[in-house]
């Protein structure tokens, strides 16, 4: 009897024992399965490890037999790297012709002046041409001739002062000579006024414009018109 109790003992730990021991295999396989599959690795020429996706090195054979180790291609990421510090400038920082960055703005512009000019009683049609060249983002000089047509018959030029406060309005000041006849003396002429600038294309644009002259021993004469330039 004691022999039958000693054997099943003895069965009875050695289930208990098989037991912990496939637990245990269970519980590491679990384990194992759940890593993240770890980059696979190479082995440099000094013994160390290195992922295969830093750096892959393939040796060919070179025509007189030598082998040559050649670099593989570089990673998407240092690709990318690459072309965003190879890559040029695009945008109107590229564009900027010395202080042109500060909004756009024409070096140079011809225009056309048609509009009415008034003189208490006296009206009359204004026709004229001018030029500007800009100096930078807020100052230009200019020079104009004009014609006025109705009860003044009269012609006038000078050259003035044009201040752009911003990218649109602009300010003028001139000082020129009002003749009747061109073969006989002028007066003197001040021209105050200004304008704003509508861009319609391509550096063509219209700009409604104001202008008061004054001239000795006259009335002042304000002229109403519209300039249509062209800058470039």
């Amino acid at each position: 009897m004691n022999r039958v109790l000693r054997s099943l003992a003895v069965l009875l730990l050695a289930g208990v024992l098989a037991a912990c021991a496939s637990g245990r295999y269970v519980a590491t396989s679990q384990a194992v399965a759940q890593e993240p599959p770890s980059a696979p690795v190479r082995s440099d020429p000094v013994g160390a490890t290195v992922p295969l996706a830093q750096e892959i090195r393939t040796l060919v054979r070179a025509p007189r037999g030598r082998e040559v180790p050649i670099q593989a291609a570089a990673s998407d990421a240092e690709v990318a790297d690459a072309e965003v510090a190879d890559a040029e400038v695009v945008g109107p920082e590229a564009s900027c012709e010395e202080d042109r960055c500060e909004g756009e703005w024409k070096r140079h512009k011809v225009s056309l002046t048609l509009g009415g000019a008034v003189e208490r009683d006296e009206l009359g049609g204004v026709i004229g041409l001018g030029y500007e060249y800009r100096l930078d983002r807020y100052l230009g000089v200019s020079i104009a001739g004009e014609y006025l047509t109705g009860d003044f018959r009269e012609s006038s030029i000078g050259v003035g002062i044009n201040l752009h406060p911003t990218e649109r309005l602009f300010l003028v000041a001139a000082v020129g000579t009002a003749f009747e006849k061109l073969r006989e003396g002028g007066e003197l002429l001040v021209r105050l006024g200004g304008g704003y600038d509508f861009e319609i294309r391509d550096g063509f644009g219209v700009a409604p414009s104001l202008y008061v002259d004054f001239v000795k021993d006259r009335p002042p004469v304000f002229i109403f018109a519209f300039e249509f330039g062209k800058g470039w």
